[in-house]
Parts: structure tokens; sequence; C-alpha cells
């Protein structure tokens, strides 16, 4: 293959791109109109396994029939998914998942707009007491940090702090997944201390879950000269 076939080759190719470029421009391409609502769900909050219908409006500036191609990011679509309207079915986790088309023609192709579902979780938030430690000793008067963990699918709405089953302080404040309390250990919680952490899921369910530990709290002896 000598240098100048190899020019000719490429000015070919250039002539062709270009060409194909202009033609472009004549002749634009027609893409598939998708209605300006996008997908239109039955609903968009359901519970695992639940079926919803979803459908698009398009129509053809070409003749000929279109073709629906269905996406998500989880979840099932029962057959037939390649018209207009179709019926998802959601996973047994709950999330957030959504749902696309792309609706194609002689032409191309046109993407929907991303829809977006929340299936609920109906499982409970997973809750831990980080600090203090299981078993830990305090004296009354003593300031005890406490630090809960909560967790959930679909977010977790808040968290309550309890000792011996009082309510000591709630927080719907997130820092990284972490609840921050500060308690001053008094006189009636002598002894051994139940601390306990309840979180409540964001969704219909309003799921709880827990975490318990035990402190140990010492009451402070008068001294000699104390009267």
């Amino acid at each position: 293959m000598n240098v100048r076939f190899i020019l000719l080759l490429v000015w070919g190719l250039f002539l062709w791109s270009g060409c194909e470029q202009v033609g472009e421009l004549i002749n634009p391409k027609q893409l598939p109109e998708l209605d300006e609502r996008g997908i239109v769900l039955s609903q968009d909050q359901v519970m695992p396994r639940d079926t919803i219908r979803a459908s698009i409006k398009a129509t053809n500036p070409l003749e000929g029939p279109l073709q629906y191609d269905w996406h998500a990011d989880g979840g099932s679509f029962l057959p037939p998914f390649d018209n207009d309207t179709v019926f998802w079915v959601a996973p047994l986790s709950g999330g957030l998942y959504h749902l696309w088309v792309i609706v194609k023609n002689e032409d191309g192709e046109s993407a929907s707009p991303r829809r977006q579902i929340n299936v609920i979780s109906t499982s409970e938030p997973v809750v831990n007491i980080l600090e203090p430690q299981d078993g830990a000793y305090f004296v009354t008067g003593q300031s005890c940090a406490v630090t809960i963990q909560a967790e959930h699918e679909n977010d977790v709405s808040i968290v309550r702090l309890l000792i011996n089953d009082h309510l000591m302080g709630e927080s719907d404040n997130a820092q990284n997944g972490l609840y921050l309390f500060n308690i001053t250990l008094d006189e009636t919680m002598v002894g051994k201390t139940a601390l306990k952490a309840e979180a409540t899921a964001n969704n219909q369910l309003q799921s709880k879950g827990q975490d318990v530990i035990y402190i140990y709290v010492g009451g402070i002896l008068p001294g000699e000269n104390e009267q």
C-alpha cells in the first residue's frame, strides 16, 4: 500500500463524513417526540412486590411503528414490556428506584427523563449504641456522651434516647448517620441502668428498631467532714 493510496483513502473518508454532516443539516433526523409529562405512573410509592402501571405518550414524525425499550435499576417488568404501557413489579428490598424508556424510530431514539419510585421497606431500622460501651461504669453527676448509629433504606425520621424507659431526648439531626446526645447522670440512675436507643423509619409503616445496653452508675458517698 503506497502513500498515494493512503492519502486518497483519507481524503475519501473526509469527503464522506462531510457529506453525511451536510445531509443531516439539509434533512435533519426526525426522532420520536415524547410527551412533556414524561412517564406517567399509577403510583410512585409502593410496598415490596406491588405492581404499578407506567406509560409514555410518544408520536412518530415518520411513518411506521415506534419501538419501546423500558429500563429500571431494580424490580422487574411483566411481559410484554415493549409497548407504550408496561407493568413494573417492585423488588423485595426497599429504597428509591428509577424507571426510564428509550423510544426508537428509523431515524434514531429519544430517551425519557427518569421517574423515581419509593419502595417502602418493611424491615426495621438498624440501630447501634456506639458509645458508651456496654457495662461501662459512671458516678452520679458525671456527664455521659451517647453516640447512636441509625440507618434505614427509607431514611430515619427520628431517634430517641431512653434511660430506664424514661425519654431523655430525641433528635432528627444526623451527622454522617450518627445521632449525638449528652446527659448528666443523677441519683435516680444509681445501679444497673438501661440505655435504649429507638429509631423510627421515614415511611408509612413508621417501623422501629432499637438497641439496648446497660451501664452501672455509682452514688457518691458523703465525706467524713460533711454534715
